[in-house]
């Protein structure tokens, strides 16, 4: 067997292989050996063939890295060729996902050229030792985070900026302050119709407390193993929104949303698929230690462990016919002669049980213990969004307009007439942006052709009826 030199250079070829030319997708394609002529910028490889290096180009071959197989060896202590040159590509390609993530963080391996139309990376010729260390460095170093939480002032601040829903606030905030407080993680299940605030609240918690917070959907969620996002993904998209630090990730919220629709009663989904997902969704929010690939990568595999025991799993959703299903349940519970009252209907609490009526697993609902229903949106709510200083469905148009020196005047009938249409609607808040936005389309339209022209805009409920007819008063 030839004996391959310590001066013969080694580089790795990246393919950027997502279609779209996304630039956190590039895969190392092979590692390849031989010379390089930098007067001609190519690299020489020992098969023959030619390979433009540290070019930007419009062709797959879109990243690359060279060293030395001295250099190699002196990090691996490793002799046998292919051996050298497996190590090197599963570091280089750890390397382009961290590349990507914290760039600026980068100050052992410098960033040369970067392509804006294409997003290409290229990296300088840097000693391969001075890389590794780096790296190594960063991914042992293991920030430890810690969750404190001021339920008062939490409280507080969340209310500010979700309308009608203060006990559903308070109970949330208390169970996330027990389960930092606690060793037993309490999760929760939070029930609700549309556009009322259930994942915005969590939104705002996540946010005032610096906690991690991903929202997987459970629609498109599908049983290990199948072509789909599985419910492990969840963990490791979880890991990577941290910028892999594991402290912070073991810490997180983790929200299933439209857990409803898995229910095995559903129309639209099939009996057999639902109830495998809902047994990957029971494994996962049981507290345990998951073993993750978090490879970025096909070529190469890298391990990590999570434990779960306290990330608080959430489940949402709408239930839009929960009703019907407790009134169902209860009738035959007491017999067919039994007459269920409005009113009675409007004070039932969800239950266990009805949960389990409604088609998702006795051990499933067993790990949400805690039902928190969010209350249907009145008109008054609807108002009082629109006027709420932390709410943007309003006071993003009245903020951009004050910054252009035009004072906004909305007539209170306007908001009233507003909140009737989106009452109409039946999405709760969500109804009321596109009749917003439609309101104030043709004013914008012609303020921002002359944007210094105006000193005041006036809308009232002629406005509703037509767009176009708004008063715009120029300046003197």
């Amino acid at each position: 067997m030839k004996k391959v030199s310590n001066d013969t250079e080694v580089v790795v070829i990246f393919e950027r292989r997502d279609v779209n030319g996304e630039a956190t997708k590039f895969y190392p394609v092979k590692v390849i050996t031989g010379t390089s002529d930098k007067k001609r910028k190519v690299f020489i490889g020992s098969d023959g063939k030619e390979y433009q290096y540290l070019v930007c180009t419009k062709d797959k071959y879109s990243f690359g890295l060279r060293t030395s197989v001295g250099k190699l060896n002196s990090v691996f202590h490793e002799k046998k060729l292919s051996v050298l040159c497996k190590k090197y590509m599963q570091g280089l390609s750890q390397f382009v996902f961290y590349c990507q993530s914290k760039s600026s963080n980068l100050s052992d391996v410098a960033l040369v050229m970067e392509d804006n139309d294409d997003n290409i990376m290229v990296v300088e010729d840097k000693d391969f030792n001075s890389f590794l260390k780096h790296h190594l460095l960063e991914e042992e170093k293991e920030q430890q985070f810690e969750v404190h939480i001021n339920s008062k002032d939490l409280i507080s601040e969340v209310k500010k900026r979700v309308i009608g829903q203060d006990n559903a606030i308070e109970d949330i905030v208390s169970i996330l302050w027990q389960n930092s407080k606690s060793n037993r993680k309490q999760n929760i299940l939070i029930v609700g119709p549309t556009g009322v605030g259930k994942t915005e609240i969590l939104r705002v918690i996540a946010k005032k407390l610096d906690l991690p917070l991903i929202v997987a959907n459970a629609t498109e969620l599908t049983q290990n193993g199948y072509k789909g996002k599985s419910v492990e993904d969840i963990l490791v998209d979880l890991y990577y929104s941290c910028d892999r630090n594991l402290n912070k990730a073991q810490k997180a919220i983790v929200v299933v949303d439209e857990l409803d629709k898995l229910a095995s009663h559903s129309e639209n989904t099939s009996g057999i698929a639902t109830t495998a997902v809902q047994d990957e969704l029971l494994k996962l929010f049981e507290d345990g230690k998951y073993t993750l690939n978090i490879s970025m990568d096909m070529m190469s595999e890298e391990f990590i462990q999570m434990d779960t025991k306290d990330i608080t799993f959430i489940g949402i959703g709408a239930f839009s016919d929960m009703k019907s299903i407790q009134e169902v349940h209860k009738v035959r519970s007491v017999g067919f002669g039994h007459q269920v009252t409005v009113q009675q209907k409007k004070e039932d609490k969800i239950t266990t049980e009805d949960l389990i009526h409604y088609g998702l697993k006795p051990e499933l609902v067993g790990r949400l213990p805690n039902i928190i229903e969010l209350s249907p949106l009145t008109k008054e709510h609807l108002i009082s969004i629109m006027k709420n200083p932390h709410d943007d469905i309003i006071q993003n148009k009245i903020r951009i307009l004050s910054e252009l020196g035009v004072k906004v005047e909305i007539k209170d009938s306007v908001y009233d007439k507003i909140a009737d249409l989106a009452l109409e609607k039946k999405t709760g808040a969500r109804g009321l942006i596109s009749v917003v936005d439609s309101l104030f389309i043709k004013a914008m339209s012609e303020i921002s052709q002359n944007e210094d022209a105006y000193e005041s805009l006036v809308i009232d409920e002629e406005t509703i009826n037509d767009p176009r007819k708004y008063i715009l008063i120029k300046k003197k």
